[in-house]
């Protein structure tokens, strides 16, 4: 093991400067206290933030930069939590996620593309509304419903939003929402049934 007083060692404050995963792996900058003060030590000390950060820019593979959190974690007493937060909040971590996020959803996406072509678009029948109700109303996932009406997810949420949309115009109206005008209303566009609800939840004049 190195000890703080060898020739050439990076100091530990710089922590990824110029060293192998190896070479970081056997640091005994954090749980050493025989060999050095243990007061300079604390100066050297970083939290989960910085961590995150010298993570993010160095060089390691994605197994030497697992295990080495693992030693980091051992050594200075923070949690997986912890690290987790600070990683929420650094940008580079960020930009990993959501693309890890938007590469998940394009691919589910096209996984359940129940459509039979590529351009094809699914016109919905009253009685396809109608079933499609019946079915929401029993707890049918969204992949499920693609399914059973040959259509796409996006196709799904649409739908879905048309009715949500719909029930609260009934219940704007004061008319008690049931299968047969929901599925009447949601027969209509959704820019419609948007821009109407938008219309009767503005506030009303008041009259001279």
């Amino acid at each position: 093991m190195f000890s703080h007083h060898d020739s050439g060692r990076t100091s530990p404050c710089g922590l990824f400067a110029g060293m192998t995963a190896q070479q970081y792996l056997i640091l005994d900058f954090v749980c050493s206290d025989t060999l050095y003060d243990v007061e300079k030590e604390k100066q050297c000390l970083i939290n989960p933030q910085q961590y995150v950060e010298l993570l993010s820019k160095s060089k390691l593979s994605g197994s030497e930069k697992a295990y080495t959190s693992i030693e980091w974690k051992r050594a200075t007493g923070y949690t997986t939590e912890e690290i987790k937060k600070a990683r929420s909040q650094n940008d580079f971590w960020k930009t990993k996620q959501r693309k890890s996020a938007d590469k998940y959803r394009t691919k589910r996406l096209a996984e359940n593309n129940f459509l039979s072509g590529a351009s094809a678009k699914h016109l919905w029948t009253p009685k396809e509304l109608h079933k499609f109700y019946l079915l929401n109303e029993k707890g049918n996932t969204d992949v499920e419903l693609a399914r059973v009406f040959r259509t796409s997810v996006p196709a799904v949420y649409s739908v879905r939003r048309k009715f949500s949309m719909a029930k609260s115009l009934l219940i704007q109206m004061k008319r008690k929402p049931n299968s047969s005008n929901l599925v009447d209303m949601a027969s209509g566009s959704e820019a419609k049934l948007r821009l109407t609800l938008r219309e009767l939840k503005k506030p009303k004049k008041k009259s001279n």
